[in-house]
């Protein structure tokens, strides 16, 4: 019988989450004066830019609790074991997503920001079990890249390609691990 492999955890990078929060500040004092100057300008209707800033403050008023709750987690972002992976780099709870789930990776990038699709042979099963939110927004990444699934190193202390690179290493060892 072969040997299981250790845990291999990847921890949240401060440093990353302190340029989200930042990045995210900076993002809503723009959001504030643009929803200022909305009636005094003249370029496009008030309504449009008010609802813009609006969705600016509240999309990146959560980027800030991201930072800033991945600023405090002493829990590592990323678990791969021999059972599978554990991804609690995000906002909501910690998603597991079995070995035997997994049928392939993919790294792609949008607008400069590298992901890690985690293909799986259970979309509908894994999008059922979350919330209705959730259940939305991985709607939405099915229909578009064919997963709902996607692993994002933003707030993690390690290289996209590299994060890569040992899924794929570590997925055929543990196919056969019962």
């Amino acid at each position: 019988m072969k040997e299981p492999n250790l845990p291999i955890e990847i921890p949240i990078s401060k440093t990353k989450s302190l340029f989200v929060i930042l990045g995210s500040l900076a993002f809503i004092l723009g959001s504030i004066w643009i929803y200022s100057i909305a009636d005094t300008q003249t370029d496009w209707p008030p309504l449009v830019l008010k609802a813009v800033s609006i969705m600016g403050l509240i999309f990146f008023g959560l980027g800030i609790l991201v930072g800033v709750k991945k600023l405090i987690d002493k829990h590592p972002g990323l678990i791969i074991d021999d059972h599978g992976i554990l991804n609690a780099s995000g906002f909501g709870k910690p998603q597991f997503i079995p070995w035997k789930s997994i049928t392939s990776f993919r790294l792609i990038e949008i607008e400069r920001t590298k992901l890690i699709q985690v293909f799986i042979n259970n979309a509908e099963e894994v999008i059922n079990s979350q919330s209705r939110w959730k259940q939305k927004m991985m709607r939405m990444s099915q229909s578009q890249y064919g997963t709902p699934i996607s692993i994002s190193c933003a707030t993690l202390k390690i290289d996209s390609d590299k994060l890569l690179q040992l899924l794929l290493k570590r997925q055929p060892a543990t196919e056969h691990l019962t």
